[in-house]
């Protein structure tokens, strides 16, 4: 991910909001966004299945398992959107209806 939007994410799910601020010494800290879930929407020019099957979804999985599922955040559900820079003007519209409906549907 781009290291803007990492810094972001490591400085909003910080100690005290999505972890508690005393670690336990003898177990894995329990996240306190617990209750919540999460979707993660990314866009890319690779092809979507290329990118799962090759690449293995490793920069979702990391945003997924590393600071959203650490904090709580269950179930953390993805739509990767691949071939963004070749898209035509209806295939993106249909795209963003399709976010939006799912903005509109979140629990």
């Amino acid at each position: 991910m781009p290291a803007k939007l990492k810094a972001f994410l490591e400085q909003t799910f910080r100690y005290g909001f999505a972890l508690p601020r005393e670690m336990p010494t003898n177990r894995f800290p329990k996240g306190l966004l617990g209750g919540r879930s999460a979707r993660v929407i990314v866009t890319m020019g690779t092809p979507a299945l290329l990118y799962r099957l090759i690449f293995g979804a490793v920069g979702v999985r990391a945003l997924e398992s590393g600071i959203l599922k650490l904090s709580g955040l269950r179930p953390v559900r993805r739509w990767i959107v691949g071939g963004a820079g070749a898209m035509t003007p209806d295939a993106a519209r249909r795209h963003l209806e399709t976010a939006q409906a799912l903005g509109r549907r979140a629990r």
